[in-house]
């Protein structure tokens, strides 16, 4: 393994030191769904591509902790469910394509690959020719189902955090408006944005010190973020971090931040893999990486969210939502938004239990 000197670049010099390739071997041995997706000359293809340095699983088998072992069986199963079906082969291009935000997209397409299979019969992966990610047939009709991980910049955020938490062996957290747009360098400015958030911790008595500190990632607005170190105060009380607190004031929108979002998504998958040639059709959106906090607008008769969600383009049938966590396995999606109301109706499939009536396969 080529491990780079700070000089050469701190993410490099980090990622490659933070990897545990005998933990990796051992996790591949442990799970054979996870090792029949992801070769070894897959896991270890992107070692010198910023800016990560890294295949995203390759991250995750070699630095998550014995904690994580639930997420990761939970992602084997899933995968071993997933290669069942129907043109799995075709998907391969999520598993190769290594940048660390994938994971999510791939993630996302397993969970809704289970939902379908646990409502619907007949559940494929899309064809050599193309077409909307899966389909499924329900009550006698053929749905297409194209499915959407908002990214924006809170991966970028997400990474430093890892990062961090593990160069220095405690748990920095993070800190930004709520709900809010986050704007973080893209493409090339990101590879140098990261070695300068973390060129300090190269000096060995700087993460010693860092160490002892309460540290924080705080992103404040456009490109804006420090890594803020705090002494501890042993003598702080509640009312006194309640008070540091960010504002209400300073969050953003729930409603706008919802409605951003699902207009992003529409704006951007609903001509995606041919949406519009395939009817009926589902754009499935899990808004779980824009916000965590999200989940508390989820409301039970759903009136947030459809009252968040844009008039749909005729390539769009159906906008259902989802704020699903890694270490879950079949999502509960709610309609957010149909083309018609005849839609809405017979698509009431996708906010449906297992054991509610509807056909199962």
């Amino acid at each position: 393994m080529s491990r780079g000197s700070c000089n050469e670049s701190p993410t490099k010099h980090f990622v490659h030191k933070l990897i545990d390739w005998e933990r990796v071997n051992e996790r591949l041995g442990r799970y054979p769904a996870i090792r029949e997706a992801f070769s070894m000359e897959v896991l270890r293809a992107t070692e010198e591509s910023p800016p990560y340095y890294c295949h995203y699983m390759a991250w995750r088998l070699g630095t998550w902790s014995e904690e994580s072992e639930g997420c990761l069986a939970n992602l084997d199963h899933q995968l071993a469910s997933a290669a069942e079906l129907p043109n799995w082969e075709n998907e391969d291009s999520v598993l190769t394509n290594g940048e660390y935000p994938t994971y999510w997209s791939l993630l996302w397409q397993l969970q809704v690959a289970a939902k379908l299979r646990a409502v619907g019969r007949n559940v494929t992966w899309a064809g050599p020719g193309g077409g909307p990610d899966l389909s499924v047939d329900v009550d006698g009709e053929r749905w297409h189902v194209e499915c959407h991980v908002p990214r924006k910049s809170y991966f970028v955020l997400q990474f430093l955090q890892e990062c961090l938490s593990k160069i220095l062996g405690l748990s920095v957290q993070d800190d930004y408006p709520l709900f809010s747009r986050m704007s973080l360098p893209e493409a090339a400015q990101l590879a140098q944005f990261l070695d300068e958030k973390l060129e300090p911790y190269c000096d060995a008595s700087r993460r010693e010190e860092a160490s002892a500190k309460c540290v924080t990632i705080v992103y404040e607005d456009h490109f804006s973020v420090e890594v803020a170190e705090e002494e501890w105060d042993s003598n702080e009380s509640d009312d006194t971090v309640d008070r540091r607190r960010r504002p209400l004031g300073q969050w953003g929108s729930p409603e706008q931040h919802v409605t951003a979002m699902l207009k992003g998504a529409v704006s951007s998958k609903g001509e995606s893999n041919r949406l519009g040639d395939h009817h009926p059709n589902v754009l499935a959106v899990n808004l779980l990486l824009t916000n965590a906090e999200a989940a508390e607008y989820h409301d039970r008769d759903g009136s947030m969210i459809a009252g968040c969600a844009p008039e749909l383009p005729a390539s769009v049938d159906v906008l259902a939502v989802a704020n699903c966590g890694i270490d879950a396995s079949v999502p509960n999606l709610r309609i957010a938004a149909c083309g018609s109301p005849n839609w809405c109706r017979e698509g009431r499939w996708l906010e449906a239990e297992p054991d509610d009536g509807l056909e199962t396969g």
